[in-house]
């Protein structure tokens, strides 16, 4: 993957430390980052490596997933890691009123 191009580059620019936590093994990326990543992948090398890899990756993703939650405290981990997001989401609601205002 080219660090300065695609949706790579995007991630790297926009969220670095997320990524490093992705790449570091501290954090499993949301399948929808991997898929992004794919699109990467097929522009690189093609529709048949992006899907051949899609395929393989899907249920590591989830198998990764379910390890990573159980291994985090489980529930009350995601709970928080949930209201964290809702609060996320509530200010990015906020400002884009606020910049609906204008």
């Amino acid at each position: 993957m080219d660090p300065g191009a695609g949706w790579f580059a995007v991630f790297t620019a926009h969220d670095p430390e997320g990524l490093r936590e992705c790449l570091e093994g501290r954090e499993v990326p949301p399948w929808d980052v991997v898929a992004s990543l794919l699109e990467d992948l097929e522009r690189r090398r093609g529709a048949g490596a992006a899907r051949q890899a899609a395929e393989r990756l899907r249920p590591l993703h989830g198998a990764a997933v379910a390890a990573h939650d159980a291994g985090t405290g489980g529930v009350p981990v995601l709970r928080e890691r949930l209201a964290a997001l809702a609060g996320e989401l509530e200010s990015a609601r906020a400002r884009v009123r606020e910049l609906e205002a204008y």
